[in-house]
């Protein structure tokens, strides 16, 4: 109990927001990058990108040595999360959402 405990806490969490941006950042340089790089392209703090690179990297998304790359496994998981984010963006605009009408009565009056 306590082994899964440390376990958790050294994990720490991460963020979904993030490690989409760091696949962007990747994904539209289309080549290798040095980590600190790939940290202030990111606008990340170099310690918390290094964390997110091991984990990407643990997932396959990226390969990380010295520099940094996509991988096509990346690429194919990069390519869904932006339909996914498209999806959710087109769903906003559909009438559902409050506040830009109450916009355009408080214009109107």
């Amino acid at each position: 109990m306590a082994l899964a405990m440390m376990r958790e806490k050294a994990l720490g969490s991460f963020s979904f927001d993030v490690a989409r941006r760091m696949l962007d950042v990747l994904s539209e340089h289309g080549i290798s990058m040095k980590k600190t790089n790939l940290a202030s392209k990111t606008g990340l703090n170099y310690n918390v990108c290094l964390r997110y690179i091991r984990m990407l990297n643990s997932l396959g998304w990226i390969k990380a040595n010295s520099e940094v790359s996509i991988t096509e496994e990346g690429k194919v998981v990069f390519a869904k999360l932006l339909n996914i984010s498209e999806a959710g963006a087109s769903d906003i605009g559909d009438g559902n959402d409050v506040w830009p009408n109450n916009l355009e009565e408080k214009k109107g009056t």
